[in-house]
């Protein structure tokens, strides 16, 4: 197809002719006349119209080859127009086809996406890769990647169970899930062993005082920063309230009450 569209194009160089003697013998006239002037302060105005002058002979040059050029260059710019209008054209057919491509394509990508999330294998934290839709992507190489995924995440998952011990892992294998890397997981779950394993401080029952007006309440709040709470609760919980302190940068102690 490509040999229709040799354009048969013939170019005859131009040929300006152009006499420019009358214009250097101006110039040349100038210069003798100004190059070796010395402005003097009575000369200012004569000085004036004569830049005037000179900048009016170069202007009136230049406007004379800027036309010329213009006219020279017509014939380019015809020709550029009508090829640029028949590429136009050209290039609308080709969209309109692709159009259709495209359509075909989007919809043989929606039917390989709708297979690979129907795989067993296959779950919600999978990460979906694009690349698995290309035509040179096998199913059988896309179930070897979802099994390595899966394996990851298995093995992930067991690490922070075995690192959990006494911990309730469900919340640090949700971190994981989000994005968390494990490193920094395993480094929270350490944390949060080592503060459930504190002992807990055992102090007699004190009568508690009045309680404060709440104008002053807030004034001692605002003054010491410290906050007195009695919580009650089960073993397992007082762990995950550890847990949630060491988190947040809350410095708590614990007195058990009897």
């Amino acid at each position: 197809m490509n040999e229709l569209a040799n354009i048969d194009v013939k170019i005859i160089p131009a040929e300006i002719t152009f006499d420019l003697a009358p214009v250097k013998e101006l110039v040349n006239t100038l210069k003798m006349t100004y190059t070796d002037w010395i402005v003097k302060e009575e000369d200012l105005k004569s000085a004036t119209d004569t830049i005037a002058q000179i900048n009016n002979v170069s202007k009136s040059i230049s406007d004379k080859r800027i036309a010329i050029g213009k006219d020279f260059k017509k014939p380019f710019d015809e020709f550029e127009k009508q090829v640029k209008t028949i590429c136009a054209e050209l290039d609308a057919l080709s969209k309109s086809i692709k159009d259709q491509t495209d359509e075909y394509e989007n919809k043989r990508k929606a039917t390989k996406k709708a297979a690979i999330e129907s795989l067993p294998s296959y779950n919600k934290y999978i990460a979906f890769n694009e690349k698995w839709l290309n035509k040179g992507t096998s199913i059988e190489s896309v179930i070897v990647s979802i099994d390595n995924q899966n394996y990851e995440r298995k093995t992930a998952e067991d690490t922070i169970k075995q690192a959990c011990d006494n911990l309730i892992p469900d919340r640090f294998i949700d971190m994981y899930h989000n994005g968390m890397e494990l490193s920094i997981i395993l480094s929270s779950i350490n944390a949060a062993k080592e503060l459930a394993s504190r002992p807990i401080i055992v102090a007699k029952e004190e009568p508690q005082p009045e309680p404060l007006p709440i104008a002053k309440l807030r004034v001692t709040l605002e003054k010491q920063k410290t906050l007195s709470a009695q919580f009650s609760g089960t073993e397992t919980q007082y762990t995950w309230l550890k847990v949630f302190c060491a988190d947040n940068n809350i410095l708590i102690e614990f007195w058990e009450v009897n």
